[in-house]
């Protein structure tokens, strides 16, 4: 019986040993299965986004970033769809808006290249309206500011109120100075020095230079002019207020005709009232924000819609690297001032200032730490915290006589190599003389040897060896450290006298002889044959075969018979 035995190298896949395991791509793993590649692709899950992205090194799209028309995007990144569209990066997904523009009341409007909104021609723009130059208007918001636009700028001055000649002037809702109208009580018009009396008949009024002054008719233990009574009584237990035909409740705060700059509190059924003292401000171009009082200066809306007071500042929503200053409803903006301590810093996607953990030479980015090539074999520069060392490389002693530098170096090499009493140059390559298996290459002194023998893959199971021949042919056939031309048959050493092999194109194939069957009665075998014979006998140069009768030679009148080479006479 014969056994194969393959080769190590056969049972490789290529550059793989067996039963190694490697990632052919992001997606695909493969496995060496003797000499066999067996490689699975992993199946991604669909992302839970509209428009997830493959991050590097990845296989499977993620909702850390967006692929959006080609761009591959960082969450959280804002981008312009068009002039007139703002998209944002959100986990997958991308959200879109257009921008808002001002209505504008001009009727000549251009629009800059590269904006969105139009503009005026030589105009003014005041909360999200638009004047012509050289006109005079007043703020929506602010009925006492007296407007101009001159120029392109807005200036706004307080409008001046004479004296009003009553004791209790009242300010209208919507104008600025207070007037003397005739008095009013609970609603009801009363001319000048008329008198009357309350419903609840508690009270007798009069109207006196513009103000309403009452007396009660019944007198109480607690007076309160604005205390909350009970139906049916005139005196009041001064707790809640009663103001302007609303009931107040004690210590709370509210805005008197709703003047916001009138601010007055209810304190045990009476209404005490402060008007607000409005500060100056340094500025031309003043607002009052809604919900306020006083002017400020006034704000900047970016090209978001984000608003932010005069002088604040803010990073642009369109350029992160930019910080923007809002002053006097104008935005200015420049870019941040970096201050990078290192002479070869890196300038990254998204960054605003260069870093120093890496180096940047000539284009080309270094990681800390890495070998910078700066085309010269005789300097070893390295990047250290965004600056590159430099050393001169120092050369060791060779130990040739004839030391060679080869192009693109720095240091000498031995350019020989000796083997076996013999001098080879560098980059030859030879068959060792006294090992055809043996296969040199001079390298810069030094020797390289591969093993033939490892390359050798005859088509044969028993290949013969030949002399100054590496690999084994299959003209031959080597069975048991022997020899055999090929078509000899042969009976190997130590086996039985039955066994006969053949050698056939450099395989050895071995079976058992078959023995023809003898027709005599007792068949012998001899020692150096395997199949049994019969006996002869020989009688006067005449061969019988056993159990032959035949005529005696030397008496005419007796039969013998071959019998185990005796011979009997009958």
């Amino acid at each position: 019986m014969c056994h194969l035995t393959c080769p190590v190298s056969e049972l490789n896949c290529g550059d793989h040993n067996n039963g190694d395991r490697w990632q052919q791509d992001p997606c695909t793993t493969c496995t060496c299965l003797s000499g066999v590649e067996d490689c699975v692709t992993q199946r991604c899950p669909p992302a839970p986004c509209q428009y997830p992205r493959i991050p590097a090194g990845r296989c499977c799209p993620e909702c850390k970033g967006c692929e959006y028309e080609g761009r591959k995007l960082r969450n959280g990144q804002i981008f312009d769809a068009d002039r007139c569209t703002s998209c944002t990066c959100l986990r997958g997904q991308v959200e879109c808006r257009r921008r808002e523009c001002p209505v504008l009341l001009c009727q000549e409007q251009y629009t800059p290249p590269g904006d969105c909104c139009p503009r005026c021609e030589g105009g003014c723009e005041y909360e999200m309206m638009t004047f012509d130059d050289g006109t005079y208007f007043t703020p929506m918001s602010n009925p006492c500011l007296n407007c101009s636009c001159l120029q392109g700028l807005v200036r706004c001055n307080p409008v001046p109120c004479p004296p009003a000649p009553c004791a209790n002037p009242v300010k209208p809702l919507g104008r600025c100075c207070p007037i003397c109208p005739a008095c009013t009580h609970d609603g009801a018009a009363y001319s000048e020095g008329q008198t009357w009396r309350t419903p609840d008949n508690c009270q007798e009024c009069s109207c006196r230079g513009g103000s309403v002054n009452c007396a009660n008719l019944q007198v109480c233990r607690q007076n309160c002019p604005h205390g909350v009574r009970t139906p049916g009584t005139c005196c009041s237990p001064c707790t809640d207020c009663f103001y302007e035909g609303q009931s107040i409740r004690n210590g709370m705060t509210f805005v008197a005709q709703g003047d916001l700059c009138n601010q007055c509190r209810c304190s045990y059924g009476v209404v005490q009232c402060v008007r607000e003292q409005c500060q100056p401000v340094n500025c031309v171009d003043v607002e009052v924000p809604p919900g306020s009082c006083c002017p400020v200066c006034r704000g900047c809306v970016d090209s978001y819609g984000q608003r932010h007071v005069s002088g604040a500042q803010f990073r642009s929503p369109e350029d992160r690297c930019q910080l923007c200053t809002c002053t006097e409803g104008s935005i200015v903006c420049r870019r941040e001032a970096c201050q990078v301590r290192c002479d070869n810093p890196v300038q990254r996607p998204g960054q605003c200032c260069a870093s120093c953990d890496g180096c940047t030479y000539q284009g080309v980015e270094y990681r800390n730490g890495a070998t910078v090539d700066k085309q010269d074999p005789c300097t070893r520069c390295i990047c250290q915290n965004g600056d590159i060392i430099c050393n001169t490389v120092r050369c060791a002693a060779t130990p040739c006589a004839n030391p060679i530098v080869p192009p693109g170096e720095c240091c000498p090499v031995c350019g020989e190599c000796t083997y076996d009493g013999q001098t080879y140059p560098s980059g030859e390559t030879f068959v060792a003389p006294r090992n055809p298996c043996l296969r040199c290459t001079c390298r810069r002194g030094e020797l390289d040897c591969d093993r033939l023998d490892l390359e050798c893959r005859p088509q044969c199971t028993s290949p013969g060896r030949l002399p100054d021949v590496c690999c084994p042919v299959c003209d031959i056939c080597e069975y048991e450290r022997r020899n055999y031309r090929n078509g000899a048959r042969f009976r190997p050493p130590g086996a039985d006298v039955c066994t006969e092999c053949s050698c056939l194109n450099g395989n050895v194939r071995c079976s058992v002889i078959e023995c023809q069957p003898v027709n005599c009665a007792n068949p012998t075998t001899k020692p150096d044959e395997c199949c049994p014979a019969c006996q002869a006998c020989f009688v006067n140069g005449r061969e019988y075969a056993e159990g032959q009768t035949f005529r005696s030679p030397n008496d005419p009148c007796a039969d013998c018979v071959c019998t185990v080479s005796y011979e009997f006479f009958l």
